[in-house]
């Protein structure tokens, strides 16, 4: 197991402590680590080797095992990763835009993201089999992952709420003229929710077959509620 994927753990256990805590620091990792703040930034960033017998050293201290580590590279895991953080499908589709580099730094700086994490969700591309390399060039597969909808997902829950929080950060860090952000409230007949839906799974595709015409310079995100502001009355 190479350092950088031992980096690469222990970012994605940092997360998933974070998601459970949102207000869980880096301190209070470096506390459980037994890893001083400093070193441990060093770690995630990819800047100092996290060599396998280190990264066994701290698994124990956080108590989660080898194997433990080993079954996160499963296909499970791998695609609860790919569907649940946002990062994996924005690469595929910077990898659709004309001026698309195979370069991590490149790939971070279009995406605000560091770039031990466009490596860490590009070899996530790589094992999933939705990326391809060709020579040293990075190129979407076509394969596709589906979710039925309607059917509860942790990992699409994940993401909605990822995708609803870079909504809201776009309102103060994005200009209204790279941005639409509506909505509307209504008083509606609850037995034609099914028909909504199916109109805004249509609206959905015709939108993506006119912005995906032509040449391809950015990637953005279209973000769709339709949710209750009542409760459910009780019977």
């Amino acid at each position: 197991m190479n350092s950088s994927f031992e980096s690469a753990w222990l970012l994605a256990e940092f997360k998933q402590r974070k998601i459970k805590n949102a207000a869980y620091s880096l301190r209070a990792f470096s506390r459980a680590a037994k890893v001083s703040p400093g070193r441990l930034s060093e770690y995630l960033a990819g800047k100092r080797p996290l060599t396998p017998k280190v990264a066994t050293k701290i698994a124990g201290e956080l108590g989660t095992t080898r194997r433990g580590r080993q079954e996160f590279s499963t296909v499970e895991d791998e695609t609860f990763a790919v569907v649940a953080d946002w990062q994996h499908f924005a690469i595929l589709s910077l990898m659709e835009t004309k001026a698309f580099r195979s370069d991590e730094k490149w790939i971070a700086r279009r995406l605000g993201i560091s770039a031990l994490e466009a490596r860490e969700a590009l070899a996530r591309l790589l094992r999933t089999g939705l990326v391809v390399m060709r020579g040293k060039d990075y190129i979407p597969s076509g394969k596709n992952l589906s979710t039925s909808e309607d059917i509860p997902s942790a990992a699409l829950r994940r993401s909605h709420r990822q995708s609803l929080e870079q909504a809201i950060d776009s309102l103060e860090n994005v200009s209204v003229e790279r941005r639409d952000i509506s909505s509307v409230t209504m008083a509606i007949d609850a037995a034609k929710l099914p028909l909504a839906k199916a109109a805004i799974r249509e609206f959905r595709r015709k939108l993506m077959n006119l912005l995906e015409t032509g040449d391809a310079n950015e990637v953005y995100n279209l973000n769709i509620q339709l949710h209750p502001l009542t409760l459910e009355e009780k019977k």
